[in-house]
């Protein structure tokens, strides 16, 4: 069995897999969290480790003292490269394209083998663009939409709210209506202007728009145009760096 792991900014999501289909899945904020979750799962069996992070060298050192303590488990971990799966990276330095972009790029493209952009809706919202060759485009990185709201409730008075259901991209008629509308319409106006510009860019030819992430099913419900949700984007591409 294989366990991966995608440790993004606030989540840590993992799967098991076995013979190619997930057997167990969850997510967490801590690796105390995980160790809970892990309980009782028959860990003992995993026998490799594929990890995407962007959490840094002190939480790459964390897990790895704990499955060597636990399972005597090394991980492996993901790293950009300037070419991969089919994909060109052309960032001027390309190990500074994260390394969660770079697996849902790769993971979308050999999904379909031509152009194709990823939204991925988390806790930065971020945009990247393949063309049919594979080669990456360029992007963008606008803050999500949690981080949207917890901004504006540190800068103004009485609008700490929480959200479950963001509401319509209209007008709101009450304080928290007006948040939530206004950061989803927010968000659908930038997923319009990125699929304007990617159809002006490649002459009015369209690329296959996959979304990710903790709210792309929030976005997805008013994106006005074709799409599809993969919830392990990123956790998919591990597979084609870490074969």
């Amino acid at each position: 069995m294989i366990l991966e792991l995608d440790a993004g900014n606030s989540r840590i999501k993992w799967r098991i897999l076995h013979e190619g289909e997930s057997r167990a899945a969850g997510a967490a904020a801590t690796l105390q969290e995980l160790a809970a979750q892990w309980h009782g799962q028959r860990m003992t069996e995993v026998s490799r480790l594929r990890v995407s992070s962007v959490r840094g060298r002190e939480f790459a050192d964390e897990l790895e003292a704990m499955v060597m303590h636990s399972w005597q488990l090394l991980p492996e971990f993901a790293v950009v490269s300037q070419q991969a799966a089919g994909v060109t990276n052309t960032y001027e330095d390309p190990i500074a394209l994260g390394v969660d972009r770079w697996l849902a790029m790769l993971a979308a493209f050999h999904r379909t083998g031509s152009a194709c952009c990823i939204l991925d809706c988390g806790s930065a919202i971020t945009y990247d663009w393949l063309n049919a060759r594979g080669e990456h485009q360029g992007g963008y990185i606008v803050p999500g939409m949690q981080l949207m709201r917890q901004s504006l409730a540190k800068k103004t008075r009485a609008l700490e709210i929480a959200f479950e259901d963001w509401g319509e991209p209209v007008p709101g008629k009450s304080t928290r209506a007006a948040i939530g509308n206004g950061i989803l319409a927010m968000v659908c106006g930038f997923a319009e202007h990125c699929r304007q510009g990617t159809s002006r860019a490649a002459g009015g030819a369209d690329a296959r728009w996959f979304l990710t992430g903790g709210d792309a099913e929030v976005v997805g419900r008013h994106l006005g145009h074709e799409h599809v949700i993969v919830a392990d984007l990123v956790l998919d591409g591990l597979a084609l760096v870490l074969p």
